[in-house]
């Protein structure tokens, strides 16, 4: 079916209902569409009225008539849909349950029985069901139900425990009600199909399973959402892996290239004779360097020796220490030392003032006992004696006390300069032997360099030799004897003096090998590799 087009806002979602009618909503007035003056026909948006499902019927009220959606010819469903106020979704489901419940009292009334009544309701004729509006149809089950003479007292004739005896007697009641008056709805066809009869247990069990399921079924549905989640994440954290891949490995590939055609570059514009010379020079120049340091670290260390003064001042003339630094480490000297100067003077101070409170106590004590002791007689006198000689020996103990916290306080700041002069003494052999093993590194690095050299040089001349055998320059007599000579130098690993390689190169007839360069894939050479031997039969050849 074809839906129209409206241009009004879209309406608000259908009033939900139970059954028959599933859904009901009213609908906005269609407007026209058209140029200018002239009036198009009334169209509406797609989905102002909801798509059936295929046991459901949709019922439009067209002015004073109610039709069905799906009636007519295309254009007729058109123009109903768009003339339509109102619309309602029908049920068409046959034999369609209902279930009923409704409490009964039992005997005693201390417990009720739950009377369960089902019902299969069939919809014949939905246009009469839309006319009679009847959203749900268990309000009015349940008032035929509770039509039934005697059916809300019928429970009070049994115990609670006696629900089979009660089902048998619901079950008969409720059979006869329907055969001598069965319900009777306008537009559909309903039967009574099963009565039960449970007790409050049977009703808690039953819900703790329908809880159980429910909780079963949204844990299920949890962790089957969860597993898609998981799914689409992984695959898209595997797409994103292999597009970083594939970046990867573009981007690879063009710094290769780039460091291919940037590595030609530099060597077709610099030659292995820049290079070797530039490497000679610093090579140099760093053994020079090195070897002033350590020079200049043992007579440090002879002119230092193991005084902390004397090491703080290297230190800064080496650079490690600031002028500041040096200024604040000589304050901080000073100020402990004048610390301690105070703390000394302070507690001679307090010690000579205790002292001489101790001695005015004294003699106020000695002149009151003189006062009283014509007063107070022998035992006031001895009393009084007791108490001097307990004060004296109190200011003895004290004075003791104040000449051993000096004493260890004395034996801890020796003990402390001890342990700084052993820490001096400690760095500096520590310094010396670090000089010590940087001069033999050195040494060892020179020894490495000149054999590297010596390897180096070794392998030019034998790279003469071969291209002046390749080039056929040996032909001639007097150069001959030159290359001989050359290859037993080279072979017996002997550099050649600096006259003969100079007479090598001013000879005419060698020139023009020397003029052209080797190329560069053969001026490089690993720093581990040899030159090969010239054997006998090549330069023969």
């Amino acid at each position: 079916m074809t839906q129209p087009i409206v241009t009004e806002p879209s309406p608000s979602p259908p009033e939900q209902a139970g059954y028959p009618i599933t859904a009901l909503d009213t609908l906005a007035p269609g407007a026209g569409r058209g140029r200018f003056w002239r009036r198009g026909p009334v169209q509406r948006k797609a989905g102002a009225v909801p798509y059936p499902l295929p046991h459901e019927v949709v019922v439009l009220r067209v002015g004073r008539r109610l039709v069905r959606a799906d009636d007519g010819t295309p254009k007729d469903r058109d123009q109903d849909l768009a003339a339509a106020t109102s619309y309602c979704v029908v049920d068409m489901t046959r034999e369609r349950p209902v279930i009923l419940e409704m409490q009964v009292p039992s005997e005693g009334g201390l417990q009720d029985f739950t009377l369960r009544a089902t019902f299969a309701c069939t919809v014949r004729d939905p246009l009469r069901i839309a006319e009679g509006g009847r959203r749900d149809i268990r309000e009015a089950l349940l008032t035929y139900v509770k039509s039934c003479d005697g059916i809300q007292h019928l429970g009070m004739e049994y115990g609670i425990e006696a629900v089979r005896e009660a089902h048998r007697r619901f079950r008969s009641a409720l059979d006869t009600y329907a055969r001598t008056r069965p319900p009777v709805f306008t537009g559909m066809m309903v039967e009574l199909t099963a009565v039960e009869v449970l007790t409050p247990a049977e009703i808690m069990e039953e819900q703790r399973r329908d809880e159980s399921l429910r909780r079963q079924r949204e844990k299920e549905r949890a962790l089957e959402e969860e597993n898609i989640a998981a799914q689409s994440h992984i695959e898209r954290l595997q797409q994103e892996l292999e597009t970083q891949r594939i970046e990867l490995q573009e981007r690879l590939h063009r710094q290769k290239t780039a460091f291919d055609q940037e590595r030609q570059i530099v060597e077709r514009e610099f030659g292995w004779k820049m290079q070797y010379d530039e490497a000679e020079e610093k090579r140099r120049r760093d053994y020079r360097q090195r070897t002033f340091d350590i020079d200049e670290g043992l007579r440090l260390h002879e002119a230092v020796g193991t005084d902390p003064d004397k090491i703080e001042a290297m230190t800064r003339v080496q650079g490690g220490l600031s002028a500041g630094d040096h200024l604040a480490r000589s304050d901080e000297r000073e100020r402990l030392r004048r610390e301690k100067e105070e703390k000394d003077l302070r507690w001679r101070r307090e010690t000579e003032r205790e002292q001489s409170q101790w001695g005015r106590d004294w003699e106020v004590t000695r002149a009151g006992w003189e006062r009283d002791d014509n007063r107070d007689g022998l035992q006031w006198d001895r009393r009084l004696q007791a108490e001097a000689r307990q004060r004296a020996q109190e200011i003895e103990d004290r004075k003791i006390t104040a000449e051993a916290g000096a004493e260890a306080e004395a034996r801890r700041r020796a003990q402390e300069l001890e342990d700084r002069k052993a820490l001096a003494e400690a760095e500096a052999r520590r310094r010396a032997q670090e000089l010590e093993d940087r001069k033999i590194l050195a040494e060892a690095e020179a020894r490495r360099r000149a054999e590297e050299i010596e390897d180096r040089e070794a392998a030019a001349q034998l790279e003469l030799v071969r291209i002046l055998v390749e080039r056929g320059h040996t032909d001639q007599g007097s150069m001959v004897e030159h290359v001989q000579r050359l290859a037993d130098e080279l072979t017996s690993r002997r550099r050649p003096l600096q006259h003969e390689r100079r007479t090598e190169i001013t000879r005419d007839d060698a020139r023009p090998a020397l003029q052209d360069p080797p190329a560069p894939q053969e001026r490089r050479y690993a720093e581990n590799d040899r030159p090969a031997r010239l054997k006998e039969e090549d330069i023969g050849d």
